[in-house]
């Protein structure tokens, strides 16, 4: 699977591994074993923004 999202991510854009970011995080990050908090979503924001800005 990961291997097919990488091959789209190719093909239209670049890949963010949140996976790898949220493994070098911090427990605050969740609410639940999946469920970001606050500070969660705000490290998801983190992980795109430079895509998104083209950095």
């Amino acid at each position: 699977m990961n291997t097919a999202i990488q091959e789209i991510a190719n093909r239209y854009g670049q890949l963010v591994d949140l996976h790898a970011h949220f493994l070098k995080g911090d427990p605050s990050w969740f609410t639940a074993t999946i469920e970001p908090s606050l500070r969660g979503a705000s490290q998801v924001r983190r992980a795109f923004l430079p895509y998104v800005l083209g950095k």
